[in-house]
């Protein structure tokens, strides 16, 4: 996940936050939460921001610091 926190610019961070609140919010579906971050790792977007969204999201809701 570091590796893709560092690039300049990924898919849309607020996407995933929206989704991984979404999986955590079913039935506290952490392993899909964290498989939808691994596959938001793997692509690629446009989104400058989204490292700092994602950052933050791991950190509220999943409780990693990266």
């Amino acid at each position: 996940w570091r590796s893709a926190l560092d690039r300049p610019a990924a898919p849309s961070g607020t996407d995933l936050a929206a989704a991984v609140l979404a999986a955590l919010s079913d039935d506290l579906d952490a392993p899909r939460a964290l498989a939808l971050v691994d596959d938001w790792a793997a692509s690629d977007g446009d989104d400058a921001s989204a490292s700092a969204v994602v950052r933050s999201t791991l950190d509220a809701l999943l409780g990693v610091a990266v």
